[in-house]
């Protein structure tokens, strides 16, 4: 059934608004320009339902940076990569993210050089809308027992739980449903601004699972007078898209095996994914992303939430497949070290089951001319591409016109 037969079966049996992945995940590259304030674009509604920023720099090593609505814009940044505080450290004076808008964010300018809008600076953002069965965020303060009860309201049990203290020095924990191959993944924590593997103990989330409706922090995560904030991840939660029936995200893990085409079957294919090796020390999260890169049998742009090293393209990878993705490296402590257990975040691109269906033909579809500059993008149509046809239709006066058609299809 095509787009526009579901829309109007849906008009005629009343059927309420649906919510598709474009509208609470968006991956967006950036390019600084030094001009300021500087609006940025990208359809999350950040000021009316809330959500998660996350921003690296792709070409200079400085450092990761989240933001996110319920601390509020302003002198909020908290460095990803590093155990500082709120606003603390060498990224807080470098950034400012000044005003959540409905269709994106404002980035002013900040006390000193920015590690983003600075002139040919190269970055990317990633956004998180909150939205029940994606992405819950949570404020609590510690009260210094050995376990206190935090409500949620992800709707489902999370898969995955992202903990930072605000105004103390301490490092970012991490619950994942799949650390320990999923066996009693509640006795167990991972450092996301680390190279650790997993470590066992009580004292983290007091051995407790999370729930629909709440989940629970052991003694270690609950220091008097400390004040937190909580990152709370669905998993496979099936609610979205035209008939609200689809997953977006989900967190799971596999086991290496040290060789090629290593498949894992998510049931789509993920537009963003990062990996951690739960069993082994000395090895890095890894956060992949098509927008960034993820070509078929060959090196794949990388970078690494626990430091805030450059953008890099070593080697393969992985590979996408319609149904999730193929661990290409071989022996790879990071992504396919044999017998290692990888936990994995994975959300779906916008595919004909929870893609935002087009308004208009040139959503998806366009015919441009080349600007003639070697400056990037030579051709914009003002959406993402997944296909194009370029070649050199006529010649007019001794001067070429280039045109290149876009197809952007969602079936």
């Amino acid at each position: 059934m095509d787009n526009v037969t579901r829309l109007l079966m849906k008009g005629a049996a009343g059927g309420g608004d649906k919510t598709y992945i474009d509208d609470v995940f968006s991956t967006l590259i950036f390019k600084g320009n030094n001009s300021y304030p500087r609006t940025v674009t990208n359809g999350i509604n950040f000021s009316e339902e809330g959500g998660l920023l996350i921003g690296k720099n792709r070409i200079n090593a400085y450092g990761w940076v989240a933001w996110d609505t319920v601390r509020g814009a302003g002198d909020k940044a908290l460095r990803i990569d590093s155990n500082q505080a709120e606003n603390g450290g060498a990224v807080g004076p470098y950034v400012k993210l000044d005003q959540f808008n409905t269709d994106g964010f404002r980035l002013n300018q900040p006390s000193s050089q920015d590690v983003f809008n600075a002139n040919n600076e190269e970055s990317v953002f990633w956004s998180f809308r909150k939205t029940k069965g994606f992405l819950d965020i949570v404020e609590f303060t510690g009260n210094g027992t050995s376990s206190q009860v935090i409500p949620h309201n992800l709707g489902s049990v999370p898969g995955c739980i992202i903990l930072k203290s605000k105004n103390t020095a301490d490092n970012w924990k991490v619950y994942h449903r799949g650390l320990n191959g999923g066996v009693t993944p509640e006795k167990w924590m991972v450092k996301l601004n680390d190279i650790q593997a997993a470590h066992e103990y009580t004292e983290w989330w007091n051995d407790t699972a999370p729930t629909a409706t709440n989940f629970t922090v052991g003694e270690w995560n609950n220091e008097s007078g400390w004040d937190f904030i909580a990152y709370v991840f669905a998993h496979d939660d099936q609610q979205f898209g035209e008939n609200g029936n689809q997953s977006i995200i989900k967190c799971g893990y596999y086991t290496g095996t040290g060789s090629p085409d290593l498949n894992v079957n998510l049931g789509f294919e993920p537009q963003f994914l990062m990996i951690k090796n739960d069993d082994r020390a000395n090895t890095n999260w890894s956060v992949f992303d098509s927008m960034r890169g993820i070509p078929t049998g060959t090196s794949d742009a990388i970078l690494h939430p626990n430091s805030p090293n450059a953008e890099s393209a070593p080697v393969n990878f992985i590979d996408l497949t319609s149904t999730g993705f193929k661990v290409q490296t071989t022996q790879h402590d990071d992504t396919n070290q044999n017998g290692d257990i990888f936990v994995y975040m994975a959300i779906r691109r916008p595919d004909g089951l929870v893609g935002k269906p087009p308004s208009a033909g040139t959503d998806v579809f366009g015919l441009t001319n080349g600007q003639g500059s070697t400056s990037r993008p030579s051709f914009i149509p003002n959406f993402p591409v997944d296909f194009n046809i370029l070649r050199k239709p006529f010649f007019y006066a001794e001067k070429t016109y280039t045109n290149i058609l876009y197809s952007h299809a969602i079936v």
